[in-house]
């Protein structure tokens, strides 16, 4: 199984390796500084009162201004890892093994304590294991995945710089190694399987990008051809106005009492009454609603 590593980053570690302010890069010895003496009585409640009655905070802000702007001392280091710890677990370890792997790296000539008091220097890092050692839980979530990797592989970086400098004396990490190692081998089998998944997805995606880039290849184009204009239908014309037809007026009615008035010329040939009578007859079938026979003469 290929070795899966994971990104850690927090901008703290650099103070580690980063110079010191002036014209000494590892900064002068800052035991004999006010902040120092503030840094030692708060440490030393964990031997009379115990871990719980230090104020962690105050060690981690006092350890690391002392680290960056003071001089760096590898017991400052050593207590500002393990405040770190305390405070921010795997997280914390991780971030103040860092910025004891820049100490070390860097500053391993000119860093307090001096470079020949190997013993000095081995207790310290022993004391360190020996108080960092059970704050490493059995287990871890997978926020610390990278955190794990992180403070496995500073611990390892940091056994191999001092083994290689130290010619009298050397560290025992083991037991900090042991408790690390299997956080480490449990974060690299999470973050393998996270990289086997997300290259599967990777691949499910691109083969539908590419299934559905190949059926858009393979549709024929949809065309509709333009219509002759043989077949195209007969224009319908507009309809002609139609011209009005003419009704004719209604013939005004037939005045009866007109008949009798009637010249004598005219009615040359008429039989006398009979005839009269006959008009009369014919003039009662035109005569208006309402007007009685009575009223024609």
């Amino acid at each position: 199984m290929s070795q899966a590593t994971h990104p850690f980053f927090d901008p703290r570690m650099a103070i580690g390796a980063a110079p010191v302010p002036g014209d000494r890069p590892a900064g002068a010895d800052p035991r004999g500084g006010a902040e120092f003496e503030e840094l030692e009585t708060e440490m030393r409640r964990m031997e009379t009162d115990g871990p719980l009655a230090v104020n962690w905070r105050q060690v981690i802000a006092l350890s690391s201004g002392i680290v960056e702007t003071r001089g760096k001392d590898l017991l400052v280091g050593a207590w500002l890892t393990y405040g770190l710890a305390r405070e921010e677990k795997l997280h914390g370890l991780a971030v103040g093994l860092g910025i004891l792997k820049g100490m070390v790296a860097e500053h391993w000539e000119q860093m307090q304590p001096p470079a020949a008091r190997e013993r000095a220097r081995v207790g310290i890092l022993e004391w360190l294991v020996g108080r960092a050692t059970p704050l490493c839980e059995s287990d871890v979530q997978e926020s610390d995945w990278a955190a794990a990797i992180c403070a496995y592989d500073a611990l390892s970086e940091i056994d191999t710089l001092t083994s290689e400098r130290l010619t009298k004396e050397q560290v025992a990490y083991g037991d900090l190694m042991r408790a690390l190692r299997p956080l480490r081998d449990t974060a690299r089998r999470g973050l393998e399987e996270q990289a086997q998944q997300r290259a599967r997805a990777e691949a499910e995606a691109k083969a539908q990008e590419e299934s559905a880039a190949q059926a858009a290849a393979a549709k024929p184009e949809s065309t509709i051809p333009a219509t002759p204009a043989a077949l195209a239908p007969p224009a319908v014309a507009a309809p002609s106005a139609v011209a009005p037809v003419a009704v004719p007026a209604a013939a005004a009615p037939i005045d009866l009492a007109s008949i009798d008035q009637l010249p004598e010329t005219l009615r040359i040939g008429m039989r006398g009454a009979e005839r009269r009578q006959d008009l009369r007859r014919q003039a009662m079938t035109l005569e208006p609603e309402g007007r009685r026979p009575d009223q024609i003469v």
